[in-house]
């Protein structure tokens, strides 16, 4: 579950150049933003209850009562699987595999509210970024994930798999940067890299996430 706190989200003047901007935001209402923001997404699965999902997957998913639960099932695997992909810029730490169970717990219990998968992405992507050790930093991230998962101005939606690396990505920036009086200069890295990975390898966005954090540190 998320607890409730302040943090301070630091977003940029489009284009990324300006002078940033400081918002006083809590934790849970970061999350619900970011659910709200991803809102019209297609619902891949069906409302399902937690009861009806619980007796379809001890049954084996059998029947047609519990078609609603294998689509359920088939979007948390795939949330899941893009997740594992974006621990290999983990520096060791797998939290979607070792923390899988607290992970895929968090998704369905968002998924048994009623919301869509799109919905439920971010609590369980802040619930892994805890599991991986980063603490605080976790809120501060998830405004920078609803972000990256929102069309940009040309309605080109980022991969999710990329989006999950993000946040982990702005974690080691700002162990490195840190937040200044200027504002928090790993926000925009993290878009950069994010963007950048629609087509270029992992160093190479990596390289392009410091530079910015290193010419525009104040």
């Amino acid at each position: 579950m998320l607890g409730i706190g302040f943090l301070y989200v630091v977003s940029s003047l489009p284009g990324g150049s300006g002078t940033p901007v400081h918002q006083r935001v809590t934790v849970g209402a970061a999350v619900e933003r970011a659910q709200s923001r991803t809102s019209g997404a297609l619902l891949s699965a069906p409302g399902v209850s937690r009861a009806r999902y619980r007796s379809c997957k001890a049954s084996g998913f059998k029947g047609k009562a519990c078609e609603s639960a294998v689509a359920l099932e088939r979007d948390l695997k795939a949330f899941l699987a893009d997740c594992r992909k974006a621990d290999a810029v983990g520096r060791d730490r797998s939290p979607c595999v070792t923390g899988a169970d607290d992970v895929a717990k968090t998704y369905l219990n968002c998924r048994f509210t009623g919301k869509t998968d799109r919905q439920c992405e971010s609590p369980a992507v802040h619930e892994a970024c805890v599991y991986r050790g980063a603490g605080l930093l976790c809120k501060d991230a998830v405004p920078v994930y609803a972000d990256c998962r929102s069309p940009d101005a040309n309605g080109v939606v980022t991969e999710r798999s990329i989006c999950v690396e993000g946040n982990i990505e702005y974690e080691y920036c700002r162990y490195a940067w840190g937040v200044t009086v200027s504002g928090d200069v790993c926000v925009p890295a993290t878009a950069i890299y994010q963007t950048c990975r629609r087509g270029s390898p992992v160093p190479e966005c990596e390289a392009r996430r410091d530079e910015y954090a290193r010419t525009h540190h104040q």
